[in-house]
């Protein structure tokens, strides 16, 4: 008896197994990539919002310090204003006077006969400005910046001192 080899035709398609195993496949490597896409977004986005503050805390600081620096004097009134841990006011030698003023979430800062020049806007919800004075033979302005950050909402505080006329080098 001769049996008859059967030939064997190579297969010209894939299974359906195999289909849904690279599609299973696939679909994990796209989660994954998708997943790690937004996480580099976020990242990405909370770097430049600590960017701007930064940037923004660096803008305030220094004109404070400026502004401080060519003033001679703090007076209690001044412009129809009254000095307070929200208001603080500047006399310049030209007798012109600078008033930083914190209202509605935002530092304002204006020049007798200038116009007011909103500085910082700040975004974080709870934040307060407080202006402090130390009287003596250096007299000392600080600019206290307090506000919450972050998901944990920690408490962070900024101060920004300077020296009445100039500094002491």
């Amino acid at each position: 008896m001769i049996h008859a080899k059967r030939l064997r035709r190579p297969r010209s398609a894939f299974t359906l197994l195999e289909l849904v195993l690279v599609t299973v496949i696939l679909t994990m490597l796209l989660l994954l990539g998708t997943s790690a896409i937004t996480g580099l977004m976020r990242i990405q986005r909370s770097a430049s919002a600590a960017s701007r503050r930064l940037a923004e805390r660096a803008a305030l600081a220094n004109q404070f310090r400026a502004d401080v620096a060519q003033s001679v004097a703090t007076p209690e009134k001044a412009e129809g204003e009254t000095a307070s841990p929200s208001c603080l006011l500047l006399r310049r030698p030209d007798g012109k006077h600078i008033v930083y003023r914190w209202t509605d979430g935002q530092l304002h800062r204006s020049v007798t006969d200038g116009p007011v020049e909103g500085l910082l806007v700040l975004e974080a919800d709870g934040a307060t400005v407080e202006f402090t004075r130390t009287s003596g033979e250096v007299p000392r302005l600080t600019l206290r910046l307090s506000e919450t950050v972050g998901r944990e909402l920690q408490p962070r505080s900024t101060e920004i001192t300077a020296v009445l006329g100039g500094d002491l080098r």
